[in-house]
């Protein structure tokens, strides 16, 4: 491990070479959609002998998102992310269902790095983070997507899945900020990737 906080990165790809770097064995990422990411994360660190992927790959009530497609698009998606990574195929473990239910699946203190891309509101993302935090190692890195606030999304992530309304605006950013508070934890955030940026914190 390179000690407390994580290196600073450009990118989110960038986060496959510090877990090369810090020798990460175990990966999980949450929302993968189409696998972009993940075949970045595979390519990059070849080091992984496990990489769990957890993605209900399903239209869901309550979110406003350009991703949440209906059902036969989906599965077209899913088709897409399968042979993306089918280069990797013994490291890959699929979890086709809600990040709740996955989240019963894995060991604590399991993983070594953890990616939360799933829903984008206030509420899933706090949910995210408080279910799958235990399932990190301690000296991991759990990270994300979309470090911004719901004005500068562009869409309107305001919706909570329960069907309430996040009155703040803040939807990830927020989440992340509140979590990353309560467990005492500096965010590194990425700071050349554009308008979405990637945020991480160690464990």
């Amino acid at each position: 491990m390179t000690g407390p906080g994580v290196p600073t990165f450009k990118h989110r790809d960038d986060l496959g070479d510090i877990a090369k770097l810090e020798g990460f064995t175990k990966g999980l990422e949450l929302g993968v959609q189409r696998a972009y990411f993940s075949n970045a994360m595979l390519t990059r660190n070849p080091k992984w002998t496990e990489y769990h992927l957890v993605d209900v790959w399903a239209p869901l009530e309550n979110y406003i998102d350009y991703a949440n497609a209906d059902q036969t698009t989906q599965d077209k998606i899913y088709a897409e992310a399968m042979e993306r990574v089918r280069p990797f195929k013994s490291k890959i473990h699929v979890c086709r269902n809600f990040t709740t239910v996955c989240s019963k699946t894995f060991k604590e203190e399991y993983f070594d790095f953890i990616y939360v891309d799933a829903r984008h509101d206030f509420k899933g993302v706090a949910m995210d983070l408080r279910d799958y935090w235990p399932k990190l190692k301690t000296g991991g890195i759990i990270a994300g997507h979309d470090y911004i606030t719901n004005e500068e999304s562009g869409q309107n992530w305001t919706v909570n899945y329960d069907g309430t309304i996040d009155l703040t605006g803040t939807v990830v950013k927020g989440a992340v900020d509140t979590f990353a508070a309560s467990v005492c934890r500096q965010v590194t955030v990425s700071y050349r990737e554009g308008s979405f940026n990637t945020w991480a914190m160690r464990k």
